[in-house]
């Protein structure tokens, strides 16, 4: 079973933009102080000319996140956000060396909304059903002061309340997050927490399966059930040239499933086609797509989707061809994105980007991260109050449910 991962491709900068009407920006940057100023876009297609110094901020982030970087965001504000109200804050500091031009340091993408009671406007960090976390881009290089920066913006611009979905609340980012709030005296609510299965580097193949004794000899059988029907094998993506093939089948693989029984299916909606075909492309031309599938004869059981970012990756999309459920591909192909993730070095986990109570993606992967959502009040004794108060709120419509279900 071949399981080597094609080398990454050379990293690119987008040649050919998503947005089609290029505007010029006439933006403006203000200093918030000696070091740092704030450039904040209101369109998409003032990002264009950002691509390069953008690009090179995600491959310097403190935490990489795939899912803001220029070849992922485009297109997903594009064909799901066609509507939506948006502030892109950049912030720039000034290098020691005076001579040398601002270095963008911090990226948050901003989108407009509306939270439940609250009378006022809120701004959310860019969210949909794709895009699995919505980390901001962070330099590694005092990924405090530049959050602490953007908290200053956001109170000195009269933004209300700012919220921060699916992220991380454990690591660099949220100890800077905290130290940002600490020293702003600005109170963190958090809305929401959850955990989800991740793979994390280990030292030896056999340390991923820990407990997993009986678990893995059960799949080790299905796998031999499989090869006495035909030739089974891994196949991973290699060249760009196989690209289109290789989506074609899990579009095809992923509809023909219950996705596409429920009518959920990326095929049958041509905003979430397009986007799957336009970032599976990008992210292939810059050696961030690793596709892998499982192979009976030329028939694929099982296919994935990883999307690469540092030394990191997010596993995005997964189908299997449900008429051989009873051998379990899909557990079988994760079982060899394991021992692939094993061999590939360069990263050091993998977010499974899969809800808390995944049974299949629980039982296999061994750790787990901690993801949550939180309040921010920026400015205003309404905003602070209504975050003191969202836990009271959830409390009160909990007990009304309780209450309407007694009846």
């Amino acid at each position: 079973m071949d399981s080597n991962l094609a080398p990454p491709l050379e990293l690119q900068t987008l040649q050919e933009p998503i947005v089609s009407a290029v505007t010029k920006s006439e933006c403006v940057r203000s200093q918030l102080d000696d070091q740092t100023s704030v450039e904040v876009l209101e369109t998409p297609s003032q990002l264009i000319e950002r691509f390069v110094e953008w690009n090179l901020l995600a491959r310097n982030a403190v935490v990489p996140n795939a899912f803001f970087e220029p070849w992922f965001l485009m297109p997903a504000l594009e064909m799901l956000h066609p509507q939506g109200e948006f502030r892109f804050v950049l912030l720039y500091r000034q290098p020691k060396r005076q001579t040398d031009p601002p270095q963008l340091v911090g990226f948050f993408p901003l989108e407009r909304t509306q939270l439940p009671l609250f009378p006022g406007a809120a701004w959310t960090l860019i969210i949909n059903p794709f895009l699995y976390s919505s980390l901001p881009l962070v330099s590694s290089d005092q990924p405090q002061k530049t959050i602490q920066s953007f908290l200053q913006w956001a109170r000195e611009t009269g933004i209300s309340i700012i919220q921060m979905q699916r992220i991380p609340a454990e690591g660099l980012f949220e100890q800077a997050l905290i130290d940002a709030c600490g020293e702003l005296k600005l109170m963190l609510y958090v809305q929401e927490q959850t955990t989800r299965a991740c793979l994390k580097r280990r030292k030896d193949i056999g340390d991923y399966f820990e407990l997993r004794g009986h678990y893995r000899r059960d799949m080790q059988r299905r796998r031999r059930r499989l090869e006495e029907q035909g030739n089974l094998q891994l196949r991973v993506l290699e060249t760009p040239e196989d690209l289109s093939a290789w989506q074609q089948q899990f579009l095809e693989l992923e509809a023909n499933g219950w996705k596409g029984t429920r009518g959920t299916a990326i095929q049958q909606s041509d905003e979430q086609r397009n986007l799957f075909l336009e970032v599976t492309s990008q992210a292939c031309q810059r050696g961030q797509l690793q596709m892998l599938g499982l192979y009976l004869d030329d028939r694929p059981l099982a296919l994935k989707c990883n999307l690469l970012s540092g030394r990191g990756a997010y596993s995005w999309k997964i189908a299997y061809d449900e008429e051989y459920s009873k051998f379990s591909p899909g557990v079988l192909l994760e079982i060899d994105n394991i021992e692939l993730f094993h061999h590939t070095k360069q990263l050091q986990w993998i977010d499974s980007c899969a809800r808390a109570t995944h049974p299949m993606i629980n039982r296999l992967w061994p750790s787990r991260m901690t993801m949550q959502s939180v309040l921010i009040p920026t400015s205003g004794v309404i905003s602070d109050l209504y975050c003191s108060a969202r836990p009271l709120m959830r409390g009160v419509k909990r007990q009304f449910r309780q209450l309407i279900k007694k009846r």
